[in-house]
């Protein structure tokens, strides 16, 4: 199966990412798993693939000015829009930096909490970046990382991955499905192969909200790495994409927008001492 890479998201994707689907989704998500990570006062927090900062903001305020938060992603688009984002008043200063999962750019043992959200998926080496993520963390720090859930449970992107398979190709439909692909069980198993303690997870459906019904399938897919495949799409291909995905989400549609479940997976653990 294709797989999504984001470590060269370059021209307006990263833009259109945190224009369209860090309020629609992102921040409200972000916020819930910041939540319940416990971050709170004083906390040093780890955020990888932190893409332009919506977790990290979450964390920051949180955190407050006697924490401390860093985010790493690999692209470095995405960081770059990150940097130019304003910082809650109140929050704890962020540090954004480009690295890879697998090898951090960060010292042993440097942090109280460690956030991975919906990124996980897209590591190449899962395991090589849980280990690096028990590296960072202090003795008993804890990590909470969310994965999206089954695509039948994320009624936007499953009709997203339909409509690009039957327009645009196989491809590009793979894509759309790849990052929907671990389930509570091999996302625990990795975590305790890392060596993390108290390991569980929960299920977790939320709303995702965006202000266009007709144009969620092309914004969506323009923010990512199915861009160039779909730009190279006919015209006709492009819109009917954007038509079968608003007809699809119109058991969805609200207020001129859309507003449908989304459901993810979100495990928890910590660092043991040692």
């Amino acid at each position: 199966m294709s797989s999504m890479d984001w470590s060269a998201q370059g021209g307006s994707g990263p833009a259109v990412y945190e224009d369209f689907l860090v309020p629609g989704m992102f921040t409200p998500f972000g916020q819930r798993l910041v939540a319940d990570a416990g971050i709170g006062p004083g906390d040093r927090v780890l955020d990888i693939a932190c893409g332009t900062g919506a977790v990290s903001r979450a964390a920051a305020a949180a955190a407050g000015p006697d924490g401390q938060v860093t985010g790493v992603d690999l692209g470095a688009p995405m960081v770059a829009v990150a940097r130019a984002q304003t910082a809650p008043d109140g929050a704890a200063p962020i540090d954004y930096r480009v690295g890879p999962a697998d090898a951090l750019p960060v010292a042993d043992g440097a942090f109280d909490v460690a956030t991975c959200h919906h990124g996980l998926q897209f590591f190449p080496d899962r395991a090589a970046a849980l280990r690096e993520l028990r590296r960072a963390l202090a003795p008993g720090g804890r990590v909470a990382i969310a994965c999206w859930g089954p695509i039948d449970g994320n009624a936007g992107f499953d009709a997203l991955a339909e409509a690009l398979g039957r327009h645009v190709g196989g491809e590009a439909g793979e894509m759309m499905r790849s990052p929907f692909v671990l389930d509570r069980v091999a996302l625990e198993a990795l975590l305790r192969d890392a060596g993390f303690a108290q390991v569980s997870s929960d299920e977790v459906t939320m709303t995702a909200r965006f202000s266009s019904r007709s144009a969620f399938g092309s914004r969506t897919v323009s923010a990512g790495p199915i861009a160039p495949l779909f730009a190279a799409a006919p015209d006709a291909a492009r819109a009917a994409v954007d038509a079968d995905v608003a007809a699809a989400l119109e058991p969805f549609a609200v207020d001129g927008g859309v507003a449908f479940p989304v459901t993810s997976h979100v495990a928890f653990a910590v660092a043991p001492a040692g």
